[in-house]
């Protein structure tokens, strides 16, 4: 809705308390009028005039009549509203100029001067000042010998009450635009309430998702190194029990840590409370992850790692979430025996490498844990490359840039 759907309101008709008053007001004069006209005739009729009969009478009654009454039902006409005005003026001033020999009538000429004064409020209908205010009651002192300071009086009344009407006009103005506007703010604050339950809603959503994906990414990562560890530590059993014993052991170990991690991310903790960097978190996943399923992995960094304030919590989950789903998936699915992770520290930017030597495949089926990786990595304005052929194992890398610090 626009600021100018005051003026549209106007346009449409719509009835206002102020439109009432008018209305009343008007009535009451033309009834004053009447009542005057009928009980004193000699007031408003000129005494000049030859007679004064009941004809007389009625036909000025009916004059009045029409002049009060055809302006008003213009005034709630969209079409005939813009010429209000004139239509008042066209139907008084012929009436004040037969009435002006008493300077009574001119009592009836106070009501239109106001009613076209409010619509003067807009420059298009100010040159109905000069023939309203100044020409009329000139002319009607001309012809019926007025002396210039009774003409001056009624310059003066009539201007007055033009005033009145402009300033009216301006403050019903204020009055709609300022009722526009708080409904306006009104419409605004409903839309507003709307957009914050559709983000409330939202955020739900995206917790929920966030929640999955850490349960995901530690429960899917602990399960698939335990279950591999407990498979060689069934054929260690037979060949070296004290060897299986001591695999067992640190599989229950790992285990615990998964549960602790599982709950932390109920908790909507950290998935690392401790101070370690984010090249020893990622190594020492690496390390478990290689000790639990036999496999070996292999760790590079290179480059400077940033502070903690560079490199913020979101991009150390992000990268431990994947390394966990690209180790986790280079084993589940790829059988690899070897993997390599490549941890690249360059200015305003972390990136990560892992690599595998297992079945590789030329399509990649991309489920919940590389959906997570991807939208954690794009929530980061990151990128995510996975590449594949089959026999030549399956390529992870994976750019996060770093907000200047």
């Amino acid at each position: 809705m626009k600021l100018t759907a005051w003026k549209q309101s106007m346009a449409k008709g719509n009835l206002h308390w102020f439109d009432i008053v008018y209305a009343a007001v008007r009535t009451s004069w033309l009834v004053l009028a009447l009542r005057d006209l009928i009980a004193n005739p000699e007031r408003i009729l000129p005494t000049s005039h030859p007679i004064i009969t009941t004809g007389a009478i009625g036909l000025v009654a009916g004059w009045i009549t029409a002049c009060f009454l055809i302006p008003l039902l213009c005034y709630f006409s969209r079409k005939l509203k813009p010429y209000s005005p004139l239509i008042e003026l066209v139907l008084i001033a012929p009436l004040i100029l037969f009435l002006a020999g008493e300077p009574s009538a001119f009592d009836l000429y106070n009501l239109p001067v106001f009613t076209i004064g409010y619509f003067t409020f807009r420059k298009r209908y100010a040159w109905f000042y000069v023939p309203t205010v100044l020409l009329i009651p000139g002319l009607a002192g001309v012809l019926y010998d007025y002396p210039i300071e009774a003409i001056a009086n009624e310059w003066l009344d009539n201007s007055i009450m033009f005033i009145i009407g402009i300033c009216f006009r301006i403050m019903i103005n204020a009055h709609l635009k300022m009722r526009t506007m708080m409904q306006i703010i009104k419409d605004q604050n409903q839309t507003l309430e709307l957009y914050a339950r559709q983000i409330e809603e939202l955020a739900i959503v995206e917790e929920r998702n966030r929640i999955a994906r850490e349960l995901h990414d530690t429960v899917g990562h602990t399960f698939t190194s335990t279950i591999l560890g407990m498979e060689a530590v069934y054929y260690q059993m037979d060949a070296s029990p004290a060897a299986a014993r001591d695999s067992l052991k640190q599989l229950i170990d790992y285990a615990r840590t998964g549960f602790t991690d599982v709950r932390r991310n109920i908790h909507q903790m950290a998935v690392y409370e401790d101070e370690r960097s984010l090249s020893k978190s990622l190594a020492k996943i690496s390390d478990d992850f290689g000790v639990h399923t036999g496999t070996r992995v292999v760790v590079e960094i290179s480059g400077e790692e940033p502070d903690r304030l560079s490199a913020s919590e979101a991009v150390r989950v992000t990268l431990i979430r994947c390394l966990q789903e690209a180790l986790t998936n280079a084993k589940r699915h790829g059988h690899a025996t070897e993997i390599a992770v490549k941890l690249s520290y360059a200015p305003g930017q972390i990136a990560m490498t892992v690599v595998d030597n297992g079945i590789g495949q030329d399509h990649i089926e991309t489920g919940f844990g590389l959906n997570a990786m991807n939208n954690r990595i794009a929530s980061l304005n990151g990128t995510l490359e996975i590449r594949s052929q089959v026999n030549q194992g399956t390529s992870v890398a994976c750019t996060i840039p770093l907000k200047a610090g």
